[in-house]
């Protein structure tokens, strides 16, 4: 294949392999090799070429804090190009495994670039990623679905678990139901079965039921916290070891759990935002919190950050619309919890600050002064190490600070005690 100049093509080829596949965060089953292996496959397929190299310049952008180049748009201008004059042409009647993963590359940095790579809008609009949506489900479903494409060829299934990850993330980023069903191997799958719950959990359970009258979305919201409390996070490095040791099964199994976790949450939310009620509102919240964890702390992928801060947003906006005080009363240690995550999600933004506050004017009036009483308050709850790192510490400072600054405003009347 020729590779001509434009786009400073050959530029961004060698960012790929000096300075991309070492630095940019990757999913826990994308190692380095198989970044060498994508390339190959581009080397041989122009529209997957421009997919990664606009995958490529947008690394280079995030890396320098910059706004897009006219180079992220012209490759990603050229790849659309590309597939649509070979989705027009009658010799492509099946669609190749290649051009799937291209459509499925674009779809997935559109979505990213959309929502804040570097903390503002690209100008990548939405509404050409729904397309793109439609046309990679129309593509999939005629090829017989992702499990029937996952059997087919040997790349079949990078295929498939590339577009369910794809799938999953705009999902989240459109707040929209997934359009395809996991495909999971023997490994993979499970039946996530957490009983007997916590004294805690059994507590939340009955607690919720009671308050919001939703048996099933009170039984769903503790099958989530169970599995967020007992599913250990494996880093990239840890998963990679075990596989270089001959213990993958461990690994698929987690990347199985964190799937089904991811998808979970996310119907969570969406169920409690069928109705009006607004008792239903604490399950968004949990919900929501709960993939910002998932996201920061069981996954390392280039979507964690982008998604979790529009996760953040989402539940300072769920906040104003909720009697905080009663809340705080009702769920102490759950809503104490979504604040952190809400807080840890906001890294780098203006909402980060938002979080902080209300952590702290809402901790103050439960008596509750520092990281770690805080942590003491929330431990048997949901706590993780990895919540206080040096990537955190901005937002525990602040916190700190607002405390210290003496801001007693009432938020929790404590002559009350919780229900």
């Amino acid at each position: 294949m020729v590779i001509g100049k434009r786009g400073r093509t050959h530029f961004y080829i060698k960012h790929y392999y000096i300075t991309f596949k070492h630095t940019y965060p990757s999913d826990i089953m994308t190692n380095k090799a198989k970044k060498d292996i994508a390339m190959r496959h581009a080397m041989t397929d122009p529209s997957f070429l421009h997919a990664t190299l606009f995958h490529s310049a947008l690394n280079l952008c995030r890396l320098r804090g910059t706004t897009f180049s006219r180079d992220v748009y012209y490759h990603h201008g050229e790849s659309i190009r590309i597939i649509n004059r070979r989705l027009s042409d009658p010799k492509f009647w099946k669609v190749s495994d290649v051009t799937l993963l291209t459509v499925a590359c674009l779809l997935h940095f559109e979505i990213l670039a959309d929502f804040a790579f570097n903390g503002v809008r690209a100008g990548l609009e939405t509404h050409e990623a729904k397309i793109h949506f439609d046309g990679l489900q129309a593509m999939v479903n005629g090829r017989g679905g992702l499990e029937k494409i996952s059997k087919e060829f040997p790349s079949g299934k990078s295929a498939t678990t590339f577009i369910a990850w794809t799938d999953t993330c705009v999902s989240i980023a459109l707040n929209i139901r997934p359009r395809f069903e996991l495909v999971q191997s023997e490994r993979e799958t499970g039946d996530d079965d957490w009983t007997p719950y916590s004294t805690l959990a059994r507590r939340y359970q009955s607690k919720l039921y009671n308050l919001t009258g939703q048996k099933e979305l009170s039984e769903e919201t503790i099958h989530v916290y169970s599995a967020l409390k007992n599913i250990t996070p494996l880093s990239e490095r840890e998963a990679l070891n075990m596989i270089g040791d001959g213990d993958a099964t461990a690994v698929f199994q987690y990347k199985g759990q964190l799937e089904r976790l991811e998808r979970r949450s996310l119907a969570l939310v969406l169920s409690a935002s069928e109705s009006p009620n607004q008792s239903l509102l604490i399950y968004q919240l949990f919900g929501n919190a709960a993939m910002i964890h998932a996201l920061l702390f069981m996954r390392e992928s280039p979507a964690s950050i982008p998604l979790a801060r529009l996760l953040s947003e989402r539940i300072r906006k769920t906040l104003d619309a909720v009697d905080l005080q009663s809340y705080l009363l009702q769920y102490p240690e759950m809503v104490l919890w979504t604040l952190i995550m809400g807080g840890l999600g906001a890294m780098g933004t203006q909402t980060q600050q938002n979080f902080a506050t209300i952590l702290a004017q809402s901790c103050l009036a439960l008596g509750l002064v520092g990281v770690s009483e805080i942590a003491f308050m929330v431990e048997d709850f949901l706590w993780c190490d990895m919540y206080c790192s040096p990537t955190t510490m901005a937002f525990w400072n602040a916190v700190a600070i607002e405390q210290a600054s003496g801001t007693q405003r009432t938020v929790v009347d404590r002559t009350q005690k919780p229900i």
